[in-house]
């Protein structure tokens, strides 16, 4: 497990956890089960083991690639496809496998690509009421396997932990993963790139003035308020464990029911050992809301136009025209704009891009002024197009000189 140093939110300091477990996997490699003797002129399976990866953290639905903890029994047979279908000639391989998917507990697993190719999606998602761990779940083109939700209290791994092999027994709490009992791989001995569409509930009740689910014709996806609560006061190693208390309660509930509103849930996926710091920014960054500490509580405050009329300065504050004040914000340096995001169209995930062009001339003249932002927590196109318009007003706002006419204390105003 990897800790890092302090990070301090004000008064608040707390251990800021990476938010994955860092596996020594090669040891599982050498020690759960052994390898199948190779006779002399057998293939050698390559191992894939990695050593010290992490596992992200999901809330909400997103596709994980594995980790793969273990491989081994490789079976070669003359003349079947390994996909239950008869003869060809040639030598065709089976494979049992490890892979480690997530933090868990995981609540549904939707779809399984193998090289980008759809091998296993039922009619309706798995969930771990209907196949709780230790489940036995077959696919008709690539083996059985079983699932593991990585509930705390999961059953014993009974075939990868086996006490008596292996002198000690495991449930391997709070990691989703699947081991593969018999996985056909085809005529070639090479495992592909397998990949797994999740979904994860959020771990905890935190909103009681909206829904923790927002479900809507466009899109899918969890309350972004109830996705922040959880990555800043759910326990290790769903959460960097802030007491609940040192949030604002009240302007959580707040951003819940205007989340609603707006309908803009999220799907975030918390990968490549980044932190909750990272986690956080990009949530705040794409829902447009601030986080400031008040008191010794930490608040959130949306950033929106306002809804009110603007306050006119007096008589008694307002100066004659001769005194005016220029403050001068800088030139305009980006024309044209594009946000990445993974979209979820057909469980691909893949990079999608929203373009934003604010200067025809520019444009028409080939000298536009480009830049480029990321999307983090939304999935879908509808919500990632409100997402796009807002963070547009602040990357393309109008920074021309402001004139302000004040005297008194009005003169200490900034843009």
């Amino acid at each position: 497990m990897d800790v890092t140093p302090l990070i301090i939110l004000g008064d608040v300091v707390t251990p800021l956890i990476m938010i994955g477990i860092a596996v020594a996997l090669s040891v599982l490699a050498s020690a759960l089960i052994p390898r199948p003797r190779q006779r002399r002129g057998d293939t050698i399976i390559t191992t894939l083991t990695n050593r010290g990866a992490y596992l992200p953290v999901v809330i909400g639905k997103r596709r994980v690639g594995a980790i793969f903890a273990w491989a081994g029994g490789v079976k070669a047979k003359q003349g079947d496809d390994g996909k239950g279908g008869g003869s060809g000639g040639g030598t065709t391989y089976k494979e049992e496998g490890w892979h480690i998917l997530c933090v868990g507990p995981m609540s549904m697993l939707h779809e399984i690509f193998a090289n980008d190719k759809s091998i296993y999606k039922p009619d309706t998602p798995i969930n771990s009421t209907s196949h709780p761990s230790g489940t036995v779940i077959s696919t008709p083109k690539a083996g059985s396997f079983t699932i593991w939700w990585g509930e705390v209290n999961q059953p014993v791994n009974t075939w990868l932990g086996a006490s008596k092999r292996v002198g000690i027994t495991s449930r391997w709490p709070n990691i989703c993963s699947i081991t593969w009992n018999s996985k056909r791989l085809g005529s070639s001995p090479s495992w592909e790139q397998l990949e797994y569409v999740v979904e994860s509930y959020c771990q905890g009740t935190f909103l009681s003035d909206s829904d923790m689910v927002l479900d809507f014709t466009a899109a899918r996806g969890f309350n972004p308020a109830a996705a922040a609560a959880q990555i800043l006061t759910a326990t290790y190693p769903n959460g960097i464990g802030i007491p609940q208390e040192n949030l604002d309660g009240l302007s959580l509930e707040e951003w819940g029911v205007l989340a609603q509103n707006e309908q803009t849930p999220v799907n975030i996926l918390i990968g490549d050992g980044s932190g909750a710091d990272a986690a956080i920014q990009g949530l705040l960054q794409d829902m447009g809301m601030l986080m400031p500490q008040v008191g010794s509580r930490l608040a959130f405050m949306p950033i929106r136009p306002p809804t009110k009329a603007i306050p006119l300065f007096g008589d008694d504050v307002q100066a004659p025209p001769s005194l005016e004040r220029t403050m001068l914000r800088g030139d305009r340096r980006v024309s044209r704009l594009t946000f990445i995001f993974k979209t979820e169209s057909n469980n691909a995930y893949k990079d999608y891009d929203i373009k934003i062009d604010d200067d025809p001339e520019a444009i028409e003249l080939g000298s536009p002024s480009s830049n480029q932002a990321s999307i983090s927590t939304v999935t879908n196109l509808s919500v990632a197009n409100q997402v796009a318009r807002r963070r547009t007003q602040e990357e393309l706002g109008n920074l021309a000189a402001v004139k302000l006419l004040a005297l008194r204390g009005a003169r200490q105003l900034s843009p």
